[in-house]
């Protein structure tokens, strides 16, 4: 059964690392909760992104304003695992964007995303 739900969210395992002292690299893990855009959404995204490239093929660097920064502020709505140390950390406009502003975290979230919602179990 089928179930067409309004506000569609799926959580995912995310792992990522930082930097740590001697050129370590710590694992940071959390499970992000994810809002499942239409495909007409999908679409424009990709739109947006082939036009980005152009314009900045052409030297253009002020045109259309598609980032994985604004693509992952849209995507996620939720988390569970992120802690300040103790206690978890609420999820709020002001700690998604603390958590969006950790280097390199925001494209990981966009692409972990698209793998997810592009997969379709293949019957052989």
């Amino acid at each position: 059964m089928f179930i067409l739900k309004k506000e569609a969210t799926f959580t995912h395992p995310i792992v990522f690392y930082t930097p740590g002292d001697g050129g370590t690299q710590k694992e940071e893990t959390f499970d992000a909760v994810f809002k499942i855009i239409p495909q007409s959404r999908i679409n424009e995204i990709g739109l947006q992104a082939q036009q980005k490239q152009k314009e900045l093929n052409d030297g253009i660097l002020d045109g259309t304003e598609i980032s994985d920064l604004l693509i992952a502020d849209e995507i996620l709505v939720g988390w569970d695992g992120i802690t300040d140390g103790n206690d978890p950390v609420p999820f709020t406009k002001a700690t998604k964007k603390q958590v969006l502003d950790i280097a390199g975290l925001a494209n990981l979230l966009v692409t972990k995303y698209f793998e997810e919602v592009s997969k379709q179990k293949v019957k052989n």
